[in-house]
């Protein structure tokens, strides 16, 4: 939606240009009547401009709001009335309704108008987009041109106050109704993304902040009105010099305001990082004391595996030899997720190919000599995973293999391990040799201890394990709904 209304400003942009172009080429050759070459020309300069700033903002993208478009929608209804006026010599442009005539208040706005759009113009062009100083350099250039708008508007508004004074309170809504729009503007100049009506709203800035900045405009309308009105009621003072009086003033005000602004956001600025400096100590403490606990609990294992590994050596039984050594693998599965978390600098995190591999080696080491011979082959996706789920991965392999190799049934293992996933679910694929007897084997296999610890872990996991028998033999091991464990 963004998008689409920033494309239809910059057409908009685009038609402005062609008309103001129109406007140009006429005042070029002589088409206006000579009294009113001053104001055809200014018309000119105000729609090209105006045109400029709309394309410039539609093809950056820049943060405008609705206060943004009220100062040019005005700026294009005088301009566009002026424009007609000038054509067909119809005497109903703002000048003429307003002022009599007299008064080139038009020029006057149309001028300062031109003027602002050459330099945010020149600016805006010669300004780096993808930092973020030249972002917040623009749209401080973007709302200064704004308030000089603003300024423009009040003084042509203020033009027929020589020949028909206003009452008090028209003069205060006035005031009021520029005070907020310039407030608004030197905010959004200092802060992009908030505007002065969401302030109230705003997380950063309380209601008490915001109440006060209200009161304090409150507060300089009345004084200015006052002043005003006094001015033009007793005609102590030129036009001119009243023009000069109120945007003085108002630069005034709204240099205060943005004075004020701009510190409370450096407050706020400083606030945010000393708060980003403790919750960074904080999260390192948290890493410390995570990487403590995997070191204490890596040594405790790695205490019980010896322990069990000493008695596996002396005792003389060989059942609980192998019962022992078993045990140890499993332990040595444990520990080695531990080592692995230590070595590693983001700890909710962890690479099951690297992991699997460090357990394929430890399996190799530690039954290569006293089993069967087999040959394990590893062939995995480079997935990040939470350490719980990878943990449960190395269960199942180190079940798996410990099944494989232990089966009597095949001669010489050939194991090859893969591991995929998709958006929910891992799948874990082991294959072997055939077995000298396929006809039983799956039965038979069924019934081994290993095989039901293997059945019992997967259905604790609420995973599926299936067998078959091709030219391989396939063990497919399915973790379903895993998605929220899977970076």
């Amino acid at each position: 939606m963004r998008n689409t209304q920033f494309t239809i400003a910059g057409y908009i942009g685009y038609a402005l240009f062609f008309i103001s172009s129109l406007v140009v080429l006429y005042w070029a050759i002589g088409f206006i009547p000579e009294e009113r070459i001053s104001t055809k020309a200014n018309t000119g300069l105000c729609f090209s401009f105006l045109a400029l700033q709309i394309i410039i903002n539609a093809r950056r993208q820049n943060q405008l709001n609705w206060y943004h478009l009220i100062p040019a929608s005005i700026t294009i209804a005088i301009a566009s009335l002026s424009f007609i006026e000038n054509l067909f010599g119809k005497d109903f442009s703002i000048d003429q309704i307003l002022a009599g005539g007299q008064h080139n208040a038009f020029s006057l706005m149309s001028s300062g108008t031109a003027v602002s759009f050459i330099l945010l113009g020149s600016v805006s062009f010669f300004i780096n987009k993808k930092t973020e100083v030249s972002n917040h350099a623009f749209a401080v250039m973007n709302n200064l041109v704004q308030i000089i708008v603003l300024i423009a508007v009040m003084s042509h508004i203020f033009a027929p106050l020589e020949v028909s004074r206003p009452s008090f309170w028209s003069t205060m809504s006035l005031l009021t109704s520029f005070l907020f729009l310039v407030s608004s503007v030197g905010l959004s100049a200092l802060r992009p993304d908030i505007g002065f009506v969401r302030v109230l709203l705003s997380k950063e800035i309380n209601g008490t902040i915001a109440k006060q900045i209200v009161m304090i405009i409150l507060l300089a309308t009345l004084i200015l009105g006052s002043l005003v009105y006094y001015f033009y009621q007793r005609q102590v003072l030129s036009i001119e010099f009243r023009f000069v009086i109120l945007i003085s003033l108002s630069i005034v005000m709204a240099l205060f305001a943005t004075a004020y602004l701009e510190t409370l956001i450096r407050n706020l600025e400083r606030d945010r990082k000393q708060l980003t400096v403790e919750l960074k100590h904080a999260l390192d403490e948290k890493e410390t004391l995570l990487k403590e606990l995997h070191h204490r609990i890596k040594n405790n294992l790695q205490l019980i595996s010896s322990l069990m590994y000493i008695q596996a050596t002396t005792t003389k039984d060989n059942a609980f030899k192998h019962f022992l050594m078993e045990i140890n693998g499993r332990i040595q599965a444990i520990y080695t997720i531990h080592e692995f978390l230590l070595q590693r600098k983001v700890t909710d995190s962890m690479n099951v190919s690297e992991y699997l591999t460090l357990l394929s080696r430890q399996l190799i080491a530690s039954y290569s000599k006293t089993e069967k011979k087999f040959n394990l082959e590893l062939s995995c996706d480079g997935v990040e995973m939470d350490p719980d789920l990878a943990f449960n991965i190395g269960i199942i392999f180190n079940e798996t293999i410990l099944c494989l190799i232990k089966n009597e049934m095949i001669a010489q293992s050939d194991i090859k391990v893969s591991l995929s996933t998709d958006e929910d679910n891992v799948f874990l694929n082991f294959t072997d040799r055939l077995p000298d007897d396929p006809e039983n084997f799956i039965a038979n296999f069924k019934k081994s201890v290993y095989i039901e610890n293997l059945e019992v872990f997967v259905d604790l996991l609420k995973g599926k394990l299936d067998y078959q028998l091709n030219s391989v033999f396939n063990i497919n091991i399915k973790l379903i709904n895993q998605s929220h464990l899977l970076k």
